[in-house]
């Protein structure tokens, strides 16, 4: 716990979070539009060192959780209105990249894509051991270290 305390102190004092809130774009294997809930275990995480997420559950209504309760679809109508957020994170998880998704005129469109502000963690970052948050956290902090 200790190891993962100062890393988080660490973590928090050397970044500079891009905006907020932040929504946590899962990209799967259907291609279906998927969110991660602020309540999973990433935005949990990230929060922790300084990125609010933000509140897609309302957005979307809140609607039935998969399985573990760490994602959920929505219809490409409802994107545009759930994936407003100024930041973005996308995890690729047997999906399309970031970089593909920056070729969808879907997604091109949410504030995140147009400003540049969208951002890609690997798939070992959604649903993390103890070495999937150390990564995470070494990843955030490299992406928007000072």
């Amino acid at each position: 716990m200790q190891a993962y305390e100062d890393k988080v102190a660490e973590v928090s004092d050397a970044i500079t979070v891009p905006g907020s809130p932040v929504s946590y774009l899962l990209s799967l294997s259907t291609n279906e539009p998927a969110f991660i809930p602020q309540t999973a275990a990433l935005p949990e995480l990230l929060s922790t060192v300084g990125f609010d997420a933000d509140d897609v559950l309302a957005k979307a209504d809140d609607p039935e959780l998969y399985g573990s309760g760490d994602s959920f679809i929505v219809s490409n109508e409802l994107l545009a209105q759930v994936g407003d957020a100024p930041v973005m994170f996308v995890v690729p998880v047997a999906g399309r990249s970031l970089e593909d998704l920056q070729q969808d005129p879907l997604y091109t469109s949410l504030p995140a894509f147009e400003s540049g502000q969208v951002y890609e963690l690997p798939a070992t970052s959604y649903r993390p051991d103890y070495d999937g948050v150390m990564g995470t956290l070494d990843l955030v902090q490299d992406m928007f270290g000072n």
